[in-house]
């Protein structure tokens, strides 16, 4: 325990002798350095006085503890009272050891920077460290640039090369420092600027303490505890609030009031609110800035399309839809979704937050709102969302939904004439029999590829075929050269390529060619693909499809 003699200065620890003996002997070398800082601050540094030597000894013994002085009075030419050269000597000689500059620059080699410790901090424990090396301004800035904390500050270091001084690291990492202060100063600052900005636009009711959506006074709104979040609103059918905290218009009829009876004896109605927000997610705009609008296609059917309704039941109620295998939402119209109110549908209501879309349409649907309900079809059920339109239409099944239920559509073969698959092989085989037999081959026409004059020809070199797949590559050039697929070339060309070997799964092999510096010089000619939203749109006023198939018959 540090104890206070003289002048009110604050002595150093007593002396604690624990480790081995190299901790201890560095533990003492600190140890009577901060004693002799201790001895000159009070006083006690005109060693020509023996009264002043006297009092250095009785000083040292004091502070340094009783397991110092127990050790003294063993040591040898320890001196008398008046000798404080002769007693720092004989403690000298007992408690330091002969250190291994091995094991030194090996401890030094292990010392990281703190994670919040400044290089200037981190120079001075390094300082301390050193072994007697001969370059030991060397050695501390090497350590600190490769186990400094900061990259940027490494980077600067190592740009100055081999003219940087520890006076430059110091400056360097001073500054550095400094400005990443300021700038997580100006950081913490903007965003309590942000927060003060946002608490002030939320609702009237928050800035007095109080959630705009159930009207605690013990929370905030955005809080994920609020238990309005889940709930769905008596009075506008909306979620995450009650109705006590309903910001929309109140119900018509009456006597003006919210209707606060219970969800479960209310009709479900949804607001009759003709334009819909944008929507990246199904129920999800917080990412609305980077992922740009999610847009919902929909395939809206005519009439003529009425014979392939399939009948379902959505929530007890039995309902006409139609599979759209295009579509990836559900739909029903205003008229069919009257006609369930009025049959007392259960589901879960809410405001419709997402964009459709027709194929041939640039302009969204007029959304009016989504419920999500149980729907059965046969023995399968699952539950599905469904979004109501204002545009007359047939209900729609999607794609996702129909899946799952486990239904579709029947596709009527254009045939009456059904034949089995035996029976249709053999006549395919039977009329077109010589397009069965050997290699397909383009005859009768010369192809030319256009080759680019300004690449070099490259001859690669072979790549050696196995000893146990040589005969089987000789057969194989034999019988490809045989059957006229392949022929030989009897004079040197400018192109070489070598072979590749693709064993098959009848203990046969392929020959193939690595044909990639080839395909370099070779000039490609440019046909561009129709998208399918091209497709789409060529289609769009179509009625009547024609499917065609013509085999042996080649184009043009």
């Amino acid at each position: 325990m540090a104890t206070s003699v003289n002048h009110g200065v604050q002595a150093p620890n007593a002396f604690e002798a624990t480790g081995d003996a190299q901790q201890v002997s560095l533990k003492w070398t600190t140890g009577i350095e901060e004693f002799e800082a201790y001895a000159d601050s009070i006083g006690l540094f005109d060693m020509t006085e023996d009264s002043t030597k006297q009092q250095r000894r009785a000083l040292l013994l004091y502070t340094a503890g009783r397991e110092v002085r127990t050790i003294f009075k063993q040591l040898p030419k320890a001196g008398t009272v008046k000798e404080y050269k002769k007693a720092v000597d004989a403690l000298n000689k007992h408690f330091k050891t002969k250190t291994n500059p091995i094991f030194l620059r090996h401890k030094f080699r292990q010392i990281y920077q703190g994670k919040d410790e400044s290089i200037s901090k981190y120079v001075i424990r390094l300082r301390e460290a050193t072994v007697e090396f001969t370059d030991n301004d060397i050695q501390i800035r090497d350590q600190v640039i490769e186990h400094c904390t900061s990259d940027k500050l490494r980077r600067k270091l190592l740009e100055k090369g081999e003219t940087l001084t520890i006076g430059q690291i110091l400056t360097e990492a001073a500054l550095q420092e400094t400005v990443s202060q300021q700038i997580a100063q100006m950081k913490q600052e903007a965003s309590q600027v942000h927060a003060v900005q946002d608490r002030g636009s939320t609702h009237r009711a928050q800035q007095k303490g109080e959630c705009y959506r159930c009207g605690s006074h013990d929370h905030y709104g955005k809080s994920p505890q609020c238990p309005a979040r889940g709930k769905t609103c008596h009075n506008c059918n909306g979620a995450d609030h009650y109705a006590t905290k309903c910001r929309s218009k109140k119900k018509e009829g009456g006597d003006g009031k919210r209707d606060s009876r219970p969800h479960n004896k209310r009709k479900t109605r949804f607001r009759n609110k003709p334009r819909v927000r944008q929507l990246e997610a199904e129920t999800d705009t917080s990412e609305s800035d980077t992922d740009g609008d999610e847009q919902k296609y929909v395939f809206m059917t005519s009439s003529a399309l009425k014979n392939n309704l399939i009948s379902v039941t959505i929530s007890g109620v039995q309902t006409d839809v139609m599979i759209d295998s295009g579509s990836d939402t559900n739909i029903i119209d205003e008229k069919l979704w009257t006609k369930m109110k009025e049959k007392k549908i259960k589901c879960t209501t809410r405001k419709c937050e997402k964009k459709l879309f027709t194929y041939t349409s640039k302009s969204p649907l007029h959304t009016i709102g989504s419920f999500t309900a149980e729907i059965q079809a046969g023995a399968n059920q699952t539950t599905a969302e469904f979004i109501v339109i204002r545009e007359k239409g047939e209900a729609l099944l999607s794609r996702d939904t129909a899946t799952t239920l486990k239904i579709g559509l029947d596709v009527q073969s254009v045939s009456a004439v059904t034949i089995e698959r035996d029976e249709f092989k053999e006549e395919i085989v039977k009329e077109f029999g010589p397009l069965f037999k050997g290699f397909g081959k383009l005859r009768d026409r010369q192809v030319k590829l256009e080759v680019d004059p300004n690449v070099k020809p490259v001859a690669q070199p072979v790549r050696r075929t196995p000893f146990g797949l040589r005969e089987k590559v000789e057969a194989k050039i034999r019988e490809l050269v045989d059957k006229d697929i392949i022929e030989a070339v009897e004079k040197p060309r400018p192109w070489v390529s070598p072979i590749v070997i693709v064993p098959k799964p009848n203990n046969d092999i392929r020959l193939t060619v690595d044909m990639r510096r080839v395909n370099e010089a070779v000039m490609r000619e440019r046909h561009p693909i129709p998208t399918v939203d091209e497709l789409l749109q060529d289609m769009a006023e179509s009625r009547v499809f024609k499917v065609g198939l013509k085999i042996g018959v080649p184009p043009g």
